[in-house]
């Protein structure tokens, strides 16, 4: 099953942040979606859920070097 999470990360600030985050989490296996608004300062991420976790996203910005927060957790299935 498909998960996605809202991250607020209001450290970011420019477009090498943008690119540590994005290194960082793709690194994940499991990740299926990923999209960094700087403007917003928010990170929309989507995983499947038997592959990663909320946990280690959230661990993959803070290895970035960022910190992390978690506004917004929601499952939706994907349809075969």
């Amino acid at each position: 099953m498909e998960k996605n999470i809202i991250i607020r990360c209001t450290e970011m600030s420019c477009g090498a942040c943008k690119s540590s985050i994005t290194k960082s989490i793709n690194q994940l296996s499991g990740i299926t979606g990923l999209y960094i608004d700087l403007d917003s300062k928010i990170i929309e991420v989507s995983y499947e859920n038997t592959v990663t976790g909320q946990k280690a996203v959230l661990n993959a910005v803070l290895d970035a070097g960022f910190e992390a927060e978690l506004i917004s957790d929601s499952t939706a299935e994907i349809a075969a």
